[in-house]
C-alpha cells in the first residue's frame, strides 16, 4: 500500500478525484481481508471507489483508516456507511492541513535552509549541495508523514489523528485555531 499511495492521483478526475489511486492501491490489501469472499471484496472496492480527495501526503493515513475499517467489516464489528463517514470526516481537514504545512512553510523553510548554498557560494558543488540539503530536508518530512501515517491508520484507524498531529509543530496547529 505504500508504494502504490504514490500514484494516489495519478488517475485523477473532476467528479471523484483520487478515488482511482485509493482503490488501486487498496487493491490487494482488500484482496487479502475478504479473500473467502469474492462479493464482499467487489463491494469494498466499490466502497473504496467513492469520491476521496485529501492532501497526497496523507492519503496513505486515510488508506490505513480504510483498511482497519475494512478489516471491522469483515468482522461484522462495522457497519459499510462507517467508511463513507469517515472518509468525509478525516480526508478534509487533512488536505488543508497538508496544504498549509507542506506547500506553504516546508518548502519555504526547505528553501531558506538552501538558499545559502544556492546564492552565496558560488560553486557547482556549493549548488548540488544546496539542491540535495532541499530534497533531503523537504522528503524526510514528507516521507515520514506518509509512513507514520498508514500506519497509524491501519492501527488506530480513526483514532489516529490525534497520534498523527504529534507529526507537527504545535505552532502550526495552533494558527489553525485560529
Amino acid at each position: 500500500v505504500f508504494f502504490k499511495s504514490f500514484l494516489v492521483q495519478a488517475a485523477r478526475n473532476d467528479e471523484r478525484m483520487q478515488n482511482v489511486g485509493f482503490v488501486y492501491a487498496l487493491r490487494r490489501s482488500l484482496q487479502s481481508v475478504w479473500q473467502d469472499e469474492p462479493a464482499q471484496f467487489e463491494e469494498a472496492c466499490a466502497r473504496a471507489s467513492s469520491f476521496f480527495n485529501t492532501h497526497p501526503y496523507f492519503a496513505p493515513a486515510m488508506m490505513g483508516v480504510a483498511l482497519h475499517i475494512e478489516e471491522k467489516i469483515a468482522a461484522g464489528l462495522a457497519l459499510p456507511e462507517h467508511l463513507e463517514a469517515a472518509k468525509s470526516r478525516i480526508a478534509p481537514p487533512l488536505n488543508a492541513l497538508g496544504s498549509l504545512w507542506f506547500w506553504e512553510h516546508l518548502k519555504m523553510l526547505a528553501f531558506l535552509l538552501s538558499l545559502p548554498f544556492l546564492v552565496l557560494l558560488h560553486s557547482p558543488l556549493a549548488v548540488a549541495t544546496g539542491v540535495a540539503l532541499y530534497f533531503v530536508f523537504f522528503n524526510y518530512f514528507h516521507l515520514r508523514t506518509r509512513w507514520a501515517g498508514l500506519n497509524l491508520g491501519l492501527l488506530y484507524g480513526e483514532d489516529m489523528v490525534s497520534d498523527l498531529l504529534k507529526l507537527f509543530p504545535s505552532r502550526l496547529l495552533q494558527s489553525l485555531r485560529r
